[in-house]
C-alpha cells in the first residue's frame, strides 16, 4: 500500500495467535514515503534534500516553496530564506542564499 512499509521482524508462530493480528505493514512517518510502484521493507523512503513530507502514510515528498529550503534527508518541512537576501536552490546548503546588491536591503524571511 502507498505510505506504508512491509516490516520483515514480525515473527509468526503457530502458539501464539496474538502474531498473527499483527500487521505487516506499517505507516511511513512524516519526512518518509513509499510507493506501491517499489516495495519499501522495514523502513519507508526518506525525503530527500530540497524536499519535506508533513504527513503520515505517504506516497510522496513535496518540493520546498520558493524561498524556503531543506538540505538533510528525511524532513518534515523547509526553512525560510535567512533576511538580507533571498534563496534560490531549495537544496544547497544554505538554499542558495544570495545577499542583497549593496544599496538594497531585505527584512523578510522567505524570500526568492
Amino acid at each position: 500500500l502507498d505510505g506504508t512499509y512491509y516490516n520483515t521482524s514480525l515473527i509468526r508462530t503457530e502458539n501464539s495467535p496474538s502474531t498473527w493480528t499483527e500487521p505487516r505493514c506499517e505507516s511511513c512517518s512524516p519526512g518518509e514515503y513509499a510507493t506501491q510502484n517499489v516495495t519499501a521493507i522495514n523502513e519507508c523512503f526518506k525525503c530527500m534534500p530540497g524536499t519535506y513530507q508533513p504527513s503520515f502514510r505517504s506516497n510522496g515528498c513535496l518540493s520546498c516553496r520558493a524561498g524556503e529550503f531543506q538540505t538533510e534527508f528525511g524532513k518534515e518541512y523547509c526553512e525560510p530564506c535567512s533576511e538580507g537576501g533571498y534563496c534560490n536552490a531549495s537544496s544547497k546548503l544554505d538554499g542558495g542564499f544570495t545577499p542583497c546588491p549593496p544599496g538594497t536591503f531585505n527584512d523578510k524571511l522567505g524570500q526568492s
